[in-house]
């Protein structure tokens, strides 16, 4: 009698594991789903983004910085490392009275906006240290995501500069 309630006992955990590994597919497949009916509404939901046009002159607006104002060339037909490395300078310079850190400044989220592009750099571009809250964007409707505070595919890069003690 024994071996025979072992044995169902047996089926019956196997029956439940079998069980719980079907429910975790299910939400695995539901998942799944919802993040490609989100992938797709995000296509067709963002106007495709301009390529940014040579003539902008506008090397700030508020809080952000545009290398092309500076003469970055969006193209890569020439060089464009010495505007972006000016850009980058001037974000430096802004100053408020935050801290992140005793003694390193917080720069207030200021923003380098590449608006898109290809750039020819031909040497590095270095940030300086000790600040931080710099936020490089690389295509216009990142920005517009992070004004209107919506969640996308975007593809940015943070960087924090640690104190150089």
């Amino acid at each position: 009698m024994i071996p025979s309630s072992l044995a169902l006992l047996f089926l019956l955990l196997l029956l439940a594991k079998e069980t719980k590994c079907s429910l975790r597919h299910q939400k695995l497949h539901e998942f799944r789903s919802k993040l490609q009916e989100k992938n797709s509404f995000n296509e067709i939901a963002l106007p495709p983004t301009p390529s940014p046009a040579r003539s902008n002159t506008q090397k700030r607006s508020g809080r952000v910085l545009y290398p092309i104002g500076y003469g970055a060339d969006p193209t890569g037909a020439q060089d464009s490392g010495d505007a972006i490395v000016k850009s980058v300078g001037d974000a430096f310079k802004v100053q408020n009275s935050l801290e992140l850190l005793p003694g390193v400044p917080d720069l207030g989220g200021v923003i380098i906006d590449l608006q898109g592009g290809n750039y020819n750099i031909s040497n590095p571009i270095r940030f300086p240290a000790g600040a931080g809250n710099v936020l490089v964007t690389l295509f216009p409707s990142s920005l517009q995501n992070i004004q209107t505070r919506k969640i996308h595919v975007i593809i940015e890069i943070y960087i924090t500069i640690p104190a150089m003690l």
